[in-house]
């Protein structure tokens, strides 16, 4: 069967279309026609013709932008020094645009030199990856190593940026978001009350890199917490976490508790709630949370069912779980004269000092054992058993910091754990944007904090970044030929005047 007829119809159909009558996207029409590429192929060479041509209309705007910027009337007396080509890794590919720099004698009679084009833009000088591709790179780097989120990048943009610029994007971005555990003009603001509030912690060793190679092996301990407000029913009826809120911190115990209040204390009346309950392990470091918030310790359920299953026989531990779940008074008594009966009984020395030391981690939190349920409180409905901080740490820490061979540096894995954790929280990129949290002593940060959006630079008034496109020449682009003429000459006065 001849199929050429058709063949010259379909392509005389596209014809009509400008735009596919482009060299690349005919080679690739008659391409397709031939049978010889596929729909991966086809979507892959559009995707980059594109972006050719969307990189040749950001190109041209910001041209025409600067245009609009040198002939508006805001100029305020900025002269001309020279016009410069900027570079800049975007989604779209590499951008390369032309845009003048400014000069202008202020107040102290010294000059002040800016690119108002990027100054307009928030393109901050020394940038070489635009914010939208840095922020898609950190977003990757919080689940992926760096190379890994360098060869994603390629893959699906054809973007190229090195795994070290994501590296330093990903500190960048950490340290920018760890300004919010400090004190803030927010702390003490929160309004919001809930019958029950539950903080669950733990803490997770992450091997540290050796500078030296005679230098001991060490580890650190990243401090973890999920807070929620209950529970309700989810998908496929399992229950779900009601407003989880996740937050990691590396420091001493009491300035984690003192982050974590101020955090919570942005959202909710602390004072207002009935019942705070601090569930964790028997770290001294987290029995003091719970007073210094003011509220319950629970301990956790898993860490008591791990040391009963690893030390006892299942006799023995049928026994504790009976002394240690009944809610008397008789039960601790109990619970150390069975103890020190096993102790004396067991032969091996090394079984009698763990038997000793959980015997006094127990002690240590004897009035954690009981279930935060049985307490003769008010309870919501419906209530659980505590316990979802083991595999959140998990979530949070593990999965991104325990692959094998792997090793970090204090400072790193804290900021990207504070990458994950604004991530997982849903709020990474909304305070990527902000310049900063609000202090204590001032009003809250202008978010668009750039040249002109200052309240005063060494006596240069604020300006509206909006001022400059309307204050352009209307008369350059309206309807009457006189006038588009007149315009036309004085701009190029003002051009020979200048320069």
């Amino acid at each position: 069967m001849n199929t050429s007829p058709q063949i010259q119809a379909a392509q005389d159909y596209l014809k009509e279309s400008s735009w596919l009558q482009e060299k690349r996207v005919s080679t690739l029409l008659n391409s397709v026609l031939a049978g010889k590429t596929n729909f991966n192929t086809l979507e892959k060479e559009l995707f980059t013709i594109a972006r050719d041509y969307l990189i040749q209309m950001l190109t041209a705007f910001l041209e025409h932008l600067d245009r609009l910027i040198l002939y508006s009337a805001e100029r305020e007396g900025w002269e001309v020094v020279e016009i410069r080509e900027r570079s800049l890794e975007t989604t779209l590919g590499v951008l390369s645009y032309p845009r003048r720099y400014y000069k202008k004698r202020t107040l102290s009679g010294a000059y002040a030199y800016t690119f108002l084009l990027d100054e307009l833009l928030g393109i901050p000088a020394r940038a070489h990856v635009s914010a939208r591709l840095s922020e898609i790179a950190v977003m990757l780097a919080a689940e992926q190593t760096y190379r890994k989120a360098k060869e994603t990048l390629k893959t699906t943009l054809g973007v190229s940026i090195s795994h070290e610029t994501i590296h330093r994007d990903v500190q960048v971005a950490g340290e920018h978001l760890k300004k919010w555990d400090g004190e803030t003009g927010l702390d003490g603001t929160g309004i919001r009350v809930v019958p029950l509030l539950v903080v669950e912690v733990d803490g997770a060793m992450i091997k540290q890199q050796r500078r030296h190679k005679r230098s001991e092996q060490r580890r650190f301990e990243l401090k973890t917490a999920v807070v929620y407000e209950g529970w309700e029913e989810g998908p496929n009826g399992r229950a779900k976490l009601i407003n989880p809120t996740y937050f990691i911190y590396h420091g001493k115990g009491e300035e984690f508790w003192g982050a974590l209040e101020r955090r919570l204390s942005r959202l909710y009346d602390l004072d207002g709630c009935p019942r705070k309950i601090i569930a964790g392990d028997g770290a001294d470091w987290i029995r003091e949370g719970a007073d210094l918030l003011g509220a319950e310790y629970q301990y956790c359920r898993f860490h008591l069912k791990r040391d009963l299953i690893s030390l006892f026989n299942p006799q023995h531990r049928k026994k504790l779980e009976k002394i240690l779940y009944t809610n008397d008074t008789n039960s601790r008594a109990a619970f150390n004269m069975f103890l020190r009966t096993l102790i004396i009984e067991e032969p091996n020395e090394t079984r009698k000092e763990k038997l000793r030391a959980f015997q006094s981690l127990i002690n240590s939190v004897w009035e954690g054992i009981t279930d935060w349920r049985e307490r003769n409180r008010p309870c919501p409905s419906p209530a659980r058993g505590l316990g979802v901080i083991e595999p959140n740490v998990g979530h949070t820490i593990a999965r991104r910091f325990k692959h094998q061979g792997a090793s970090w540096s204090v400072n790193g894995s804290d900021n990207l754990a504070h990458v994950r954790c604004a991530k997982r929280n849903g709020n990474l990129i909304d305070i990527l944007r902000l310049p900063g949290p609000p202090t204590p002593e001032s009003e809250p940060v202008r978010v668009q904090d750039g040249y002109w959006a200052r309240r005063q630079t060494d006596g240069l008034a604020a300006k509206d970044p909006g001022d400059w496109v309307r204050a352009s020449l209307p008369a350059a682009y309206g309807p009457n030929q006189k006038s588009r003429e007149l315009a036309l000459l004085i701009s190029r006065l003002t051009l020979d005047w200048i320069f």
